[in-house]
This record gives structure tokens, sequence and C-alpha cells, in this order.
């Protein structure tokens, strides 16, 4: 196991400073709003881009909202990064 915290403890840690606190509650309403559009798209089973049409706005701005999905390395991409770094 890495040393590295786990992103809640990182968190939980940075939120302490009182500046970043601040900024991340300032930015609390956006996210609320974001995932409230989200769930909303996909409640009433519209695409990206019915939804972009209907806000007169571009697919890509819908898009964005959209977290991407994580994407694990397989193991053969996990075996071609190790082997670019073993030959450099």
């Amino acid at each position: 196991m890495s040393g590295r915290p786990t992103m809640a403890t990182f968190r939980d840690q940075t939120l302490r400073d009182p500046d970043v606190r601040a900024a991340y509650d300032a930015l609390s309403s956006r996210f609320e709003v974001k995932r409230r559009m989200i769930a909303l798209r996909k409640k009433a089973g519209l695409a990206q881009e019915r939804m972009a049409d209907l806000l007169g706005t571009r697919k890509s701005n819908i898009s964005r909202l959209s977290p991407l999905p994580v994407r694990r390395p397989t193991s053969a991409r996990a075996r071609r990064g190790r082997a670019s770094r073993v030959h450099r």
C-alpha cells in the first residue's frame, strides 16, 4: 500500500484550511445544480444532445456536466506502461 492518503482523508485534511473551506463552500451550490441537472436529464430519458437543444446550447456544454468514467488500466496496458519505463 502506498503512503498516499485516500481522497476522503485528503479532502478532510485540506478543508481544515479556512481559505480552502471558504472556496469549497462557495462552489457547493454549483455542484448541486450540476448534480440536479444530470439527475433530471436521466429521469426524463433525454440524450445530452436533446437536453442541449431544449436549453438552447451545444451538446459539449451538457457533456461537461457528466462525470467521466474512471478508466482503470487493463493488465495489457499496465504491462506496456511498465515495459516503457524499463526501456528508458
